[in-house]
């Protein structure tokens, strides 16, 4: 996981390689990262919050437009009851 600069997004990786982006405040997810072929292990926002560099299993770094990333269907995360 990463939090942006200013605070307001949160950028996450799953095993799959998929990358979504969230605002903190609604828990809606706004945005994702696709076409990523390998497993995603790190990231970090540039700092202006413009930019994630994503690094993962194909030991390559890749900087990724946020501003670009498509605009998910209204997507909420939800707390897992124990």
């Amino acid at each position: 996981m990463a939090l942006s600069p200013d605070g307001w997004t949160l950028a996450t990786s799953s095993w799959g390689g998929d990358v979504k982006l969230w605002d903190v405040t609604s828990a809606l997810q706004i945005g994702s990262l696709t076409n990523i072929q390998h497993r995603v292990w790190s990231l970090a926002f540039s700092p202006d919050g413009r930019s994630l560099a994503t690094g993962g299993a194909d030991q390559m770094v890749r900087l990724w437009d946020v501003r670009r990333a498509s605009k998910p269907s209204n997507s909420k995360v939800t707390a897992a009851k124990s």
